[in-house]
């Protein structure tokens, strides 16, 4: 029981000790890209809303409304996205965001299952030493 630790364990209770605020501070950097996609979202929702607005107060010379059903209206919508280009970089920033979101999550992955084996390999390196 009282032997001396060697390197080994040694550096496993050192990342033992240090894993959990790295954790902490991987996962504050998952919540800032979850933040991130969200406000992205309600931007493009803004956007879209700019511009449904616009077709649906379309006239044509006539006075009358240009699209008047909500599938001309969509298809105008979506054909109006094409060309905008706040809706377009808008939707950049959005894959862009998803992207680190999904790279930052599987880091903070790794990082709580290297936590999970560290912690096992400590009580099988514990119950070697009893």
């Amino acid at each position: 029981m009282g032997e001396p630790m060697n390197k080994q364990s040694q550096d496993i209770i050192e990342t033992l000790k240090l894993l959990p605020n790295k954790i902490k501070q991987q996962q504050k950097r998952v919540m800032t890209f979850v933040f991130d996609i969200e406000k992205t979202k309600s931007d493009i929702e803004r956007e879209d809303n700019k511009i449904m607005l616009e077709i649906i107060n379309a006239k044509d010379e006539n006075n009358k409304n240009v699209y008047t059903n909500d599938t001309t209206r969509n298809l105008a919508l979506q054909e109006s996205r094409t060309k905008n280009t706040v809706t377009q970089q808008l939707l950049k920033n959005l894959t862009e965001a998803e992207s680190a979101y999904r790279e930052q999550k599987i880091e903070l992955e790794h990082q709580q299952n290297t936590l999970s084996a560290m912690r096992a390999i400590a009580r099988i390196i514990g119950a070697n030493t009893e």
